[in-house]
């Protein structure tokens, strides 16, 4: 993955757990602006003893009924990859909830 900064490129390396990870991000953070115009978005990541939980909310639109596109679509397929489910609660603003196994 490349990054541009100031004209210079910064090389990142990701291994395919953390690049599904901060791609399942990105889609959350893409989707909360987009489709839910929210101006605040909380991470939180936490654990238990075998899995780690990532929880983004934002507090954009509500949406109870989700039909899922091409951007849920790949969530699901890219956590399938490393043994990870997504979740959506649309009350109170959108709730995305990853779970995945330490490894």
């Amino acid at each position: 993955m490349t990054f541009f900064n100031l004209g210079r490129s910064v090389q990142l390396h990701f291994t395919i757990g953390q690049n599904i990870i901060f791609r399942v991000i990105e889609e959350t953070v893409t989707n909360s602006l987009r489709h839910g115009h929210a101006t605040k978005i909380w991470i939180k990541c936490t654990s238990n003893n075998s899995s780690y939980i990532l929880s983004i909310h934002n507090n954009g639109k509500s949406e109870t009924h989700i039909k899922p596109g091409y951007g849920i679509t790949q969530m699901r397929e890219r956590l399938t990859i490393i043994n990870g489910t997504v979740e959506f609660d649309g009350k109170k603003g959108f709730t995305t909830v990853v779970k995945f196994p330490k490894v």
